[in-house]
Formats: C-alpha cells, sequence, structure tokens
C-alpha cells in the first residue's frame, strides 16, 4: 500500500536514490536534451518538498551568505516557476571542503584536476571539454576565462518549454562572443539562441524576443524581491554550490510542462502522480541548498506550509545500541496518524486497497493498532551482520524499542500471528522491544553504548536529538557485502564511503525542514 504522508510530517526515508539521485526520485519517461539540468533540478525539489519534512540542525559555524540579493536572482523575473543557482566560486571554507571531499574518490580525482587554491571553473572545463572535439576548439584563457562570473541562474517561465538562463559576466562583448563558440558545438534542437544583458549578466532564451522580455520583465520585478522567495532563502541560511527554488504554482506547471513526448506524457501513470501530489500538499514554496560543512557534503531544503503543521518531542534515536548499523526514529507519530488518518486512509484507497480488507486480511484495528505501535517514540536498531552467514530469522539483529503501551503491543503480536513466527516483546510496561533476536533485543533495551556517541553517526546526522525524525545508515559496516562483487576499480571508489543521515523537523513559521549528509573517511 501506499501511504501519503501527513501534512507537515515527513517520516524517515532511505536517503536518495540522490542529493546524490534525489530522495524520492520518480521514474520517468524518455526525455528531450534541452541543454541544461534546470528541468531535472526543479523536479528533485519538487517530490522532496512533497515529503513535507522536519528538520534542519543549529546554523552552522558559517557565513551567513544570502546569495538571492546579489546572484542571477536580480535579473530574472518575479514569475519564475523554479529557480536554481550555482555558484563557481563558493567561499573558501566551502570550497577546501568540496575539494578535500571529491579528492577522497580515486576515479574523480583521476579524471578532475582540483585543487584548493585552483581556478575551480578553469578544472572543471577541462574536464568537460577534454573529451569533446568541438570544446577543443575553444580557448578557454581567451572566451571564456576574460569574462565568466562566478555565478549562472536558470529558470523556467510560465509558458515556456526552455530555460533563461543568467551567467555573470564581467564584459558584454566577451560574453556574447564566447557564448556563440559555446552555442555552435550544442546540437540539440532548443539551442537558446537569444542574447541580451542586464547589471552584469548575460540572459539566454530560446528567441530574442523572450530574452528582451526577460530582461524588462525583471526590471519591471524581479525574483530576488519576490516575497515568497525573499523568506524561503532568508529561512535558508547559508548557501553552498548549488541553490533552488520553486513555489507550488510553480512546480505544478513544472510537472505539467515535461519535456517528454506529449503522448507519452499523457499515457505516464508516473507523471500524474507527480503532478496529483504536488497538487494536494499544503505547499506555498521551498528553497534547498547543496553545501559542504565539516568536510562533507550536506543538502537542505526548507518548505512553508499553508497549513499550521507542528509535532511533539523527539526521537531518541541517539539512545539505541552504539554499533547500530542501521537506525530510524520517528517521534510523535501516533499523534501525527490521529490528526491526518482521514488523508491517509484516502491515499491508500485511492490505490485501489480497502483499509477494511487490510485490517481483515491482517487482523489489524485501524488505525489504533498503528498509533499503538508508533507510540510517541519508534526507534529500529539493526546490528552489523553478515548476510552470508544469516541462517535464519533469529540471526538478524533488529529489534524495535517503542514508547508505547506493551500490553498492547503484545495483544497486537499474538493478533497478527506474529507471535507465533517468533516475534517476541520484551522490555518495560510502558518501553517495550519488539524483535526475533533475544540477544539484540536486550542490547537495544540495555545499550553498552549510545549511537550518540559514534564519531559515523555524529558526523552523519545533524542535531538528532533535536529532530522529530532520524534515518542513518552507517555504509561502513556493511562495505565488505556491498564491495563483494565489484572490480577493484569500483570498490576503490566505494572504499572511502562511510554513511548517510538524514534528520528533519519542523521548524518555526510552519515550515518543515530536511537535512541529508554523506560522509566519507
Amino acid at each position: 500500500m501506499t501511504e501519503q504522508r501527513p501534512d507537515g510530517y515527513l517520516s524517515p526515508q532511505s536517503p536518495p536514490e540522490s542529493a546524490t539521485a534525489a530522495p524520492g526520485q520518480i521514474e520517468q519517461g524518455p526525455q528531450k536534451k534541452t541543454g541544461t539540468g534546470v528541468k531535472a533540478a526543479i523536479a528533485g525539489l519538487a517530490v522532496l518538498a512533497l515529503g513535507g519534512g522536519l528538520a534542519i540542525a543549529d546554523p552552522l559555524d558559517m557565513r551567513k551568505d544570502n546569495a538571492s540579493a546579489k546572484g542571477a536572482a536580480a535579473v530574472l523575473p518575479a514569475d519564475v516557476l523554479g529557480f536554481s543557482e550555482v555558484n563557481f566560486n563558493p567561499e573558501l571554507s566551502q570550497k577546501a571542503e568540496m575539494v578535500r571531499f571529491a579528492m577522497k574518490f580515486p576515479g574523480l580525482k583521476s579524471k578532475i584536476n582540483l585543487t584548493e587554491d585552483g581556478d575551480l571553473k578553469q578544472e572543471l572545463w577541462q574536464s568537460m571539454s577534454k573529451d569533446s572535439t568541438c570544446l577543443k576548439g575553444v580557448n578557454y584563457d581567451a572566451d571564456i576565462k576574460s569574462w565568466l562570473g562566478d555565478r549562472m541562474g536558470v529558470a523556467v517561465r510560465p509558458g515556456a518549454k526552455t530555460p533563461v538562463i543568467a551567467i555573470e559576466a564581467t564584459d558584454e562583448a566577451k560574453a556574447r562572443a564566447g557564448y556563440e563558440k559555446l552555442n555552435a558545438c550544442d546540437k540539440g534542437n532548443d539551442k537558446l539562441t537569444g542574447l541580451a544583458y542586464s547589471d552584469g549578466y548575460l540572459v539566454a532564451a530560446k528567441t530574442q524576443a523572450d530574452a528582451d522580455k526577460a530582461i524588462a520583465d525583471a526590471k519591471a520585478g524581479a525574483l530576488k524581491d519576490r516575497a515568497e522567495f525573499k523568506e524561503d532563502f532568508e529561512k535558508l541560511g547559508t548557501q553552498g554550490i548549488l541553490s533552488l527554488w520553486g513555489s507550488k504554482e510553480g512546480l505544478v506547471e513544472i510537472s505539467k510542462q515535461s519535456s517528454v513526448d506529449d503522448e507519452l506524457a499523457s499515457k505516464s501513470p508516473a507523471s500524474a502522480d507527480v503532478q496529483k501530489q504536488i497538487e494536494e500538499t499544503p505547499l506555498r514554496s521551498a528553497a534547498a541548498t547543496l553545501r559542504f560543512s565539516d568536510g562533507n557534503p550536506e543538502f537542505l531544503l526548507m518548505a512553508k506550509s499553508t497549513k499550521d503543521i507542528s509535532a511533539e518531542g523527539t526521537t531518541a534515536v541517539g539512545n539505541l545500541p552504539g554499533d547500530t548499523a542501521v537506525a530510524i526514529g520517528i517521534a510523535d507519530g501516533a499523534n501525527q496518524l490521529d490528526k491526518n488518518w482521514d488523508q491517509v486512509k484516502k491515499s491508500i484507497e485511492d490505490q485501489g486497497t480497502q483499509v477494511s480488507d487490510i485490517e481483515s486480511r491482517l487482523k489489524l484495528k485501524l488505525p489504533d493498532d498503528l498509533k499503538t505501535l508508533l507510540g510517541k517514540d519508534l526507534r529500529t536498531s539493526v546490528g552489523k551482520f553478515d548476510p552470508d552467514a544469516v541462517q535464519g530469522p533469529a540471526d538478524l539483529p533488529i529489534a524495535i524499542a517503542m514508547d508505547t503501551e506493551k500490553a498492547k503491543v503484545e495483544d497486537i503480536v499474538t493478533r497478527t500471528g506474529l507471535g507465533a513466527q517468533g516475534l517476541q516483546v520484551s522490555g518495560e510496561d510502558t518501553a517495550p522491544v519488539v524483535g526475533i533476536s533475544t540477544d539484540w533485543a536486550n542490547q537495544v533495551s540495555q545499550p553498552s553504548s549510545k549511537l550518540s556517541d559514534d564519531a559515523a553517526f555524529k558526523a552523519a546526522v545533524a542535531s538528532p536529538d533535536k529532530a522529530q525524525s532520524v534515518v542513518y545508515f552507517n555504509l561502513d559496516a556493511f562495505k565488505d557485502a556491498i564491495t563483494k562483487n565489484m572490480s577493484s576499480s569500483e570498490m576503490e571508489n566505494v572504499e572511502p564511503l562511510q554513511a548517510v543521515g538524514v534528520s528533519s523537523r519542523i521548524e518555526a513559521d510552519n515550515y518543515s525542514a530536511v537535512q541529508m549528509r554523506v560522509t566519507a573517511k
């Protein structure tokens, strides 16, 4: 069954199939080449925002830098549906951290000659152009470096199927000439041939009329002055190498303006499902950024809800055993399910499954049994194990700690027949632990060390003691199983990876946020 998330609440999910593929990535039909990744980037933001979300760590000890005040948003119109901006020259600390992280991976190190004090734009150019016969004819120093600034923004306007691009440029004449050389290498059908110049930016659009109109409309009202945009980026705080923004209305229209073939799009259940989810969510707008903190990349999303949202308590996932390899914590689950049961029930039945059938088949009482299991805080712990050594369920170190009534949990386990299959309930009257492995259940009940003290956990999960939900996966704990069938070159690029963590919580002013980190040794 498919469960729709309660308004403003994010149940922990497996780390993105990105920020790194985007969380909740939707599989779609074949796409036509557009010459930019703007639609993919904004689609990723849309899917993230759909989840609601619950949180961000305390502000990082880094310089606050609201790029919207001086970036490409200053020369793009306020009516854009979605916006993304790349900063090729982030503050020194972030640039250094980015380079150090990238150089931990041999495959990346061999392809990109990144250095902490080098010209990131030039290094990326060399990597991008070395396999292109056409681009080899472009001289970086004369044709690119002489005018290229540090920022590039991409936006989609209402009714347009191609983006508008704003490239920071220090010299208009050289920028036009350099852009034309680059554009000559694009053999696609969606080339941006219209060029205009405004306030230090070269603006490219599908036609000259589109470029001129974008400039004129921005002078009448720029995106940087749009109220929702300003508020979202203020909440976002420090921005990194990539920033994203979109309004709900914009995301709905972008999903309808998909670049896939119209006939295929009309027959695509995934496309229709995305549109429906966006339309039904109480999202107003959202902003996101990819930045570096303590040597590791993190993706932060802040989404503004149109409804009042709140959550009670935080998850005590950090109290799980210190050698927990996979952890999931959900606080306030029973309360959230109670407030949103009608919405969840509708979502289930929209998929063709009746709740009454689930109750009959599984011998459950809904939503009461689910509320009992979720309780005030539900924490799942999986210890490290060798998949090849598992002979049966009892060998799996998996247990669930709950803040709920033990007697009710025992009744559910007995009634559903799970007890007859080996599932045991132990622990205190108001703090039961459910599991098949008695040894691991005992460790979860009385851990000799805590996950909150583990170095990998602390690096991957932002302020878990303040989060309503947490997902943690220690990649290092399963490195042997992950790399078992890999080649030596593949293994050396997986070896540096350490852990992935996602934490979330509700912020003030009806903002929900999600922070994801990927760490490497």
